[in-house]
Order: structure tokens, then sequence, then C-alpha cells
């Protein structure tokens, strides 16, 4: 039987409950949500545990984990929720207007038998017009709300309170994300640096590459002297020693001449074997080679793949003594002997991830949280030191690349200031040489055969090929056409370093006076050795200046009031100014 007014009504019945019902189960679970989470903030707060989870940074008071309350009350009030039937809205229709089970027959029609149904159907439809749902299933939420609301402002109250650590669990994570935030640092400088390497942007390795150019426009320059034109030969290598010299003076500021010192930089302390080590470092490096730092470095990155690869926590903790000692003593050498800044940066790095993989280990000694990536870290900055141990061994073999360059320019320029030609033989030896240690060859032997004979073994007659000559004068030919032209040197005189100064009121004596000046050669020619080294004057300029030196005599020098006699000096002095 059709009764189309009692259905409707219980409808909108079961539909008013269905909410009231809903938003009831939401309520107790927002509520049981935010006292829990008042409980644990407190908690959180006192002890400093949760302090992720109950987070003390401004905007503390909003905070997602804030949100959870209202969202886990939603999610199981809907999860928990039964909706009602049209016999449970029946139920409180009957139970608001006492109407006697009324609706509640007519709900259940279709499953009754007799004649009485359509009295049932005819009375309920006659009431349900006067049915309010509204009456029978009020929305009275007041009092839910201000409960909520109460919980709410217990939860922004209790976030007030300032956070203890009685336990330092908060300290412990502030330091663990510090150590994070530094890896993260210490790891884009050194993929920057390696990136760098790898696409030879770096400065060391550009100027590598202007060292080799300049190396080879020497030798091409070399190959294209003029055997008849002294003077012009003579200019071209002057134009070609200026770049050379630059790139010399460079490198040597860099402090890579210190490596080629003898002498170990500083006290050192440790074993016998590691002394004996420093000091095979050290003697390689002055031969320009890095082969026993390469081994090391090898070594140590051996030994962080296998503590790397290690699960036991007392084999990682020993090997990472291990490293870090073996680091110090690389670390050391490279900044105190090598010098070089940017190895020795590398090295500082590795050293400072392993040691924050030591301090990441909980007290049981078991891993932290930022171990592995320390560790991984340590090992790509060991990567990076290997790069750079050999940019500076290409650092070391340009400095001595420049060295003997500068030393056969000079070699060269020597023979050219000599004014004489140079001879088919001498232009064969040229064009046959390759390397800059040939074309020295080449030029020691033409400056030799400038002096004379070679020395030889066996009697000689003198001024023959070789042997020993048994002295007298050679000989000459009266006959033969000579010339001769006096000229003065053009080199330009500039005033260099004042190495020291002697102030005297009179004349002295001839006896004082030799004393006098003896001593003051001394003094210039020790002067004259610290300034080649303090000054770092070109190699190449070395022997001329201290032979001019060397080769001072008392009578060379006037004392105040006395004329200086005539020197012939003229061509060492114009060597001296050149270099100065």
């Amino acid at each position: 039987m059709e009764f189309p007014k009692s259905l409707a009504m219980l409808k909108r019945v079961s539909f008013r409950l269905h909410l009231v019902r809903w938003a009831f189960l939401t309520f107790v679970w927002t509520f049981g949500a935010g006292v829990l989470y008042a409980v644990l903030l407190l908690a959180s707060r006192f002890t400093g545990f949760g302090s992720d989870f109950f987070p003390k940074e401004a905007p503390y008071y909003l905070s997602w984990t804030m949100a959870l309350v209202p969202a886990v009350g939603v999610v199981m009030g809907s999860i928990l929720y039964r909706r009602p039937n049209l016999s449970e809205a029946a139920r409180r229709v009957d139970a608001h207007y006492q109407s006697d089970d009324l609706y509640l027959t007519v709900s259940k029609l279709d499953q009754a038998f007799g004649d009485y149904r359509p009295l049932v159907v005819e009375r309920a439809e006659h009431r349900a017009g006067h049915v309010n749902p509204t009456d029978v299933v009020p929305f009275l939420f007041g009092k839910q709300f201000a409960q909520l609301m109460g919980v709410a402002a217990v939860m922004f109250g209790l976030n007030l309170i300032p956070q203890f650590d009685p336990f330092g669990e908060l300290q412990a994570k502030e330091a663990l994300v510090e150590q994070q935030k530094e890896l993260l640092v210490e790891d884009k400088a050194t993929d920057q640096r390696k990136e760098e390497l790898e696409k030879h942007l770096a400065p060391e390795q550009k100027r590598a590459e202007d060292v080799k150019r300049a190396l080879n426009e020497l030798k091409k320059t070399f190959k294209e002297l003029q055997p008849k034109a002294p003077e012009k030969n003579q200019q071209k290598l002057t134009e070609i020693q200026k770049p050379l010299g630059k790139m010399w003076r460079e490198l040597n500021k860099e402090s890579l001449s210190k490596a080629f010192n003898k002498k170990m930089s500083g006290q050192r302390f440790g074993s016998s074997e590691e002394q004996a080590k420093l000091e095979q470092w050290k003697k390689e490096l002055q031969e320009g080679s890095t082969e026993s730092l390469k081994k090391e470095l090898e070594d140590i990155i051996d030994k962080m793949n296998k503590m790397a690869s290690s699960d036991d926590p007392s084999e990682k903790s020993k090997l990472r003594k291990e490293l870090l000692k073996q680091l110090k003593q690389v670390k050391e050498f490279s900044e105190n002997d090598a010098q070089s800044q940017q190895l020795t940066t590398a090295l500082k790095r590795a050293m400072k991830q392993l040691e924050m993989a030591n301090q990441s280990q909980n007290s049981n000694g078991e891993q932290g949280e930022n171990c592995e990536a320390c560790e991984q870290g340590a090992m790509n900055s060991m990567e990076l030191a290997q790069m750079e141990l050999r940019e500076m061994a290409q650092s070391l073999e340009d400095l001595q690349s420049l060295e003997e360059a500068l030393k056969t320019l000079q070699q060269a320029r020597a023979k050219m200031a000599e004014g004489g030609e140079l001879s088919e033989e001498e232009m064969s030896m040229l064009s046959e040489a390759e390397a800059l240690a040939e074309y020295a060859a080449a030029f020691a032997a033409m400056m030799e055969g400038m002096q004379g004979g070679g020395p030889g073994e066996g009697n000689g007659s003198g001024m023959g090929g070789p042997g020993i000559g048994e002295g007298g004068v050679a000989p000459e030919d009266p006959q033969s056409a000579s010339d001769f032209k006096t000229e003065l040197s053009k080199s330009k005189l500039t005033q260099g370093e004042l190495i020291m100064s002697v102030a005297s009121k009179d004349v002295n004596e001839s006896g004082e006076k030799q004393i006098q000046l003896g001593s003051l050669i001394q003094d210039l020619r020790q002067g004259v050795s610290e300034a080649i080294e303090q000054e770092q004057i070109p190699p190449g300029y070395h022997e001329s200046i201290k032979n001019y030196f060397d080769s001072l005599q008392a009578e060379d020098i006037a004392l105040p009031g006395e004329t200086k006699p005539a020197t012939d000096s003229s061509s060492e002095s114009s060597s001296t100014s050149e270099s100065e």
C-alpha cells in the first residue's frame, strides 16, 4: 500500500538523525584526540622527547600537528558511523508524539498481514502533516561546540609553555640538524671544486695550458733564430723572456718553491718510520714527483672503502682513528712543506667529516643517523684530494719546466750578447733539438766552443784538438787582418735595491781602507745572496749576478772623497741592472 506523506516525513527524520549521530561520533573522537594531544604536548614540553612532533619554533600556535585533532575526529566518526533506517526514525517520531507505535507499524506494513492495514495507513497519513522533523530530531550542538573550544584553548595554552630539555634530547637533535646542514655545505663545496677540475676550469689548469704554449713558443723562437742577425735574435729572446719570467714568479708566489727546500719546515714528532716517510715525501717533491703521496692517498681511500663495507661498529671506530691519524700527517705535510692550499683544504674537509662521523655515534657505539652520510662525504673529499694532488704535481712540473726554460734562454742570450754569428753547425744543432734539455745542451756546446778547445786526455801542443795543453802563448799571424771597435753596452741601467751603505767623514789610510773595503765587499756578497732568495729572482739571472759581485775587488770601490777607478765590468753591470 502507498503512504507517501508518512514515507517522506520518515525520510526527513532519518536524515536529521543521520547528521546528529555522525556529529556526535565526530565530537567524541575529536574531544578524545584533543585531550590526548594536550597530554602528549605537556609531556614533550617537560621532557624534550617528541620535539619533532611538537615544534617550538614560531608560529608554534599554528603547528600542523594541531590539525590532526579534528582530522582524527572526522575520520574515526565516519568509519564507526552506522546510518539509521526508517524503523529507527519511526520510533523517534512515535516516542516524541506518543503515537503508540503508529509509524513503526507503517514502516513495517509490507511485512504485516490482516485487514487493519488500510486503517493504519489512513491514520498515519492524516497525522503526517502535523509531524515536524526539527522537533523530533533537533540540532543541539552548543554544548559540544563549547567543549571543543575548551579543548582547543587548552591546546593553544600548552603551546605557550617553554621547552625544557632535562635529558639532553633536544640538544642532541639540534646538533644533528646542524651537522646535516654543515654536511650539505661541505658536499656542495667539494662537488663544485670537482666539477671545476673535471671541466678544466680551474685557474691552475688554465695556467698549465699557458705554460705549455709559452714553452712551445720558446722552442719556435729558437728554431727561428737567424744566423747573421745576433741583435735581432737578442730582441726576440728578450721579448719572450718577459711572459716566461712572469709565469715563473706567479708560480713561486704560491709557495711552490718551498717544496724544493731541502729542510723540513718546523719541528716534527712521531716514530722513526713516520719521520722517514716525511723525508721521502720531501725528497720526491724536490725531484718534482708525488708518487709516495699518491700511494698514501690511495691507501687512505682503500681503508675508507673497508670502513664503509664493515658492519662492525668497533672495527669502524678503529679504522676512523687510523684514518684521522694518516690524514693529519698528510695534511700537515701539504700545509707546511708542499704548501698546496687546495690539497690542504680537501684533506681538512675529509678529516672534519670523519670527526663528524665519530660524533654522530650514540652512547652504545652504534652508528648515528648522519654517520653514513659523513663517511660518504669523506670519501668524496678524498677523491677531490687525489685530483688536487695531480694538479700540484702539474704545477711542480710547470715550475721546473719554466726554470729550465729561463736557464736555457739565458744561455741563448749570452751567446747572442757576444755578437757572434751562428755557424751552419750551430744552426743544425738548433734545428735538430726538440726538448728544452737538447736546446740547453746545444747552447752550452756553443759557449764552450767560444772559449776554446775542450779538455781531454793525452798530451797536446795547445790550441789543437782534445788533450792537455803544454802551456805557452798561442801563436799569432801578424799578416792576418783584424779590426777593433770600441763601444759601450746599450743596456739600460736602473737603480736596484740598496743592500747597505757606509758613512765616512774622511779618507782612511791605505791599510784601514783595505780592511774596510774587504768587510764591505763581504757584506755585499752576503746581501746579494739574501736578495736573490727573498726577491725571487728568476734562476736564469742568478749566476750572472753572483759572478759580478764575486768579481768585485777593493780597487773597484771608491770611498767618499775618492775617484772610482775604471773597470772592465760594464758587461756584468748591464746583466745585473737588467735583472733588477
